[in-house]
């Protein structure tokens, strides 16, 4: 006998995709190789795990990986020394797709890709809209111009707006 296999809603699709199995395709085109957008769940994972990932093995603060402000500048500097780890992690690309993918579970909490939960929220729509992970990251790109890397220890001073 065959094994019946119940049909998936788009949205347990989403947030609980089979493993080996990308959850999106970009209407920009096929995704490059070496492309986080190319890669399956399990891939990412196996990337995210393995000895390049440098907030693990990073001695900072667990809690610096998930800042209490809402604003994106607060949550920044109190997330400074995390964030600096993230800049200088080859895996940036692959964490910040991991967010996107598991939005609806983990992905829209903490520090992914070397965002705050408040910039990660417009790169997500971005994101759904087919715009790669990659593009958040180029030198240039918004975000990069409004908030550029901190250096260890380095804090940003909130603005009077945020």
């Amino acid at each position: 006998m065959h094994a019946r296999r119940r049909r998936a809603s788009a949205y347990s699709a989403q947030a609980f995709p089979q493993p080996g199995h990308t959850s999106r395709s970009s209407s920009h085109g096929a995704a490059r190789p070496g492309d986080p957008a190319a890669l399956s769940d399990r891939q990412l994972t196996d990337r995210l795990i393995g000895p390049l990932v440098k907030c693990a093995r990073s001695g900072v603060d667990p809690d610096a990986w998930f800042p209490v402000a809402r604003s994106a500048e607060r949550a920044r500097a109190q997330a400074a020394d995390a964030l600096a780890v993230c800049v200088q992690c080859p895996l940036r690309p692959e964490c910040l797709e991991v967010s996107m993918r598991r939005w609806a579970t983990i992905g829209r909490h903490g520090i992914w890709g070397g965002f705050v939960e408040a910039e990660r929220g417009d790169l997500h729509s971005a994101w759904q809209a087919g715009i790669p992970v990659t593009a958040f990251l180029r030198p240039g790109s918004r975000n990069e111009e409004q908030h550029p890397p901190l250096q260890p220890g380095a804090t940003r001073q909130p603005t009077a707006a945020a």
